[in-house]
């Protein structure tokens, strides 16, 4: 069977949008190596690019199209050169494919890494689990949108996104998946503390919690 490469026109379009409390996250923590999981067009990392540190890396992953157009805005709006990782419109390809790519790699570390893509439990629970093992002890992952779900998205609902019907169950169109993800795979996780609820958790795992 031949899986089909939906065009990203079929997609509804977004509106550019900031995410102010991961901004405060990151200024307060300084990260050095910051990675953004759905940046769309560059708004919230923009914004976190003026406050990292001057020697911090920014990196990107979303469909290729849209990283680079991120990557232009932020590079006009702030100077920084993000390292970029785009995925191609092919149904079951993800920024998953990326992480497990810098996994085999073995010279990437992340000290914050800021979820906000998918939203789905097939996607973000697995993109979790790779995140893991690119995460620095004492590094902080956050999940944005914990209480989304399809049905109520204005632009994903299956009134608005007839496809979303076909993508789904009437179960995952329901559910909120990244709140399930948390209470499911973060919260039970022995390497994990809650510092925001719901929100952000800090990698406590490898003796980074004995060392404080």
């Amino acid at each position: 069977m031949t899986i089909p490469e939906y065009p990203k026109s079929i997609y509804p379009r977004l509106r550019l949008a900031v995410s102010m409390p991961t901004v405060d996250n990151v200024r307060k923590l300084q990260p050095l190596s910051y990675a953004e999981l759905g940046c769309y067009h560059g708004a919230t990392t923009i914004e976190i690019a003026k406050v990292l540190p001057p020697e911090a890396t920014i990196y990107l992953f979303d469909y290729a199209d849209t990283v680079a157009i991120a990557n232009r805005a932020i590079q006009k709006a702030t100077g920084r050169v993000p390292v970029c990782y785009g995925n191609s419109c092919k149904l079951r390809d993800s920024y998953c494919w990326s992480l497990g790519l810098l996994i085999d790699d073995g010279t990437v570390r992340f000290d914050y890494v800021f979820i906000d893509g998918a939203h789905t439990w097939d996607v973000d629970g697995f993109a979790f689990f790779l995140v893991d093992k690119l995460l620095s002890p004492g590094g902080h992952i956050e999940f944005h949108d914990c209480r989304w779900r399809l049905s109520g998205s204005k632009r994903l609902n299956p009134t608005a996104f007839p496809l979303t019907q076909e993508f789904y169950t009437p179960q995952q169109i329901r559910s909120r998946q990244v709140k399930m993800i948390v209470n499911r795979l973060v919260r039970p996780h022995p390497d994990y503390e809650e510092v925001i609820r719901g929100r952000l958790f800090r990698k406590i795992g490898n003796g980074a919690a004995a060392a404080e």
